[in-house]
């Protein structure tokens, strides 16, 4: 689908170099600010890509804020999980992306059911169920996916591995195939 994909997280920034167990070597304290110093450094880099997609944290705070602020954005995809206190902070995003003047994309639905190893054919809705699809509707906004938990994408996540490249016969693997060509759709002609 991709040329090239490339992979980065804050994670990878603030780790150690030696490994040993104090992994990180910044307080949390200093993560937004980091943030915004790693996302400026990304968007210099990123000026060939055809895709910058940015995790934000839940919320409403100085990230989000400074971010749409400073860099124009093409579009915001807001990312839940079937909770009520999932949605309730995924509509605050919402309100705060509008406000901001970003394009809505949509919805996803994170954790949406759990599909174990042993029993692919049976789900179960963990977390509830339908968050993403009440938030979608009440922002008349489409529901883009609804990604599954399965223990191979939690097991390649930790590695920093995207299931998508590991396994990608997965039904998350599938999910975010589909989400990835309806980003690809929308920007590229």
């Amino acid at each position: 689908m991709f040329k090239e994909i490339s992979l980065f997280s804050k994670r990878q920034f603030l780790q150690k170099k030696d490994n040993s167990k104090r992994r990180y070597l910044l307080s949390p304290l200093l993560l937004i600010p980091l943030s915004l110093v790693v996302i400026s450094s990304l968007l210099i880099k990123s000026i060939q890509r055809d895709f910058l997609v940015i995790d934000l944290p839940p919320g409403t705070g100085d990230a989000q804020i400074s971010l749409a602020q400073s860099v124009p954005i093409s579009g915001a995809i807001v990312v839940t999980t079937p909770q009520q206190v999932s949605l309730q902070d995924s509509r605050r995003g919402l309100a705060m992306f509008r406000q901001l003047g970003v394009p809505l994309l949509g919805i996803v639905e994170n954790m949406s059911v759990f599909i174990p190893p042993d029993m692919p054919n049976k789900k179960y809705e963990i977390f509830g169920k339908g968050g993403g699809k009440i938030l979608a509707e009440e922002n008349n906004l489409p529901l883009l996916a609804q990604i599954p938990i399965e223990i191979p994408l939690v097991d390649e996540s930790n590695k920093g591995i995207p299931i998508s490249l590991s396994q990608p016969n997965k039904e998350s693997s599938l999910k975010f195939k589909k989400l990835a060509q309806f980003i690809k759709n929308k920007f590229v002609n």
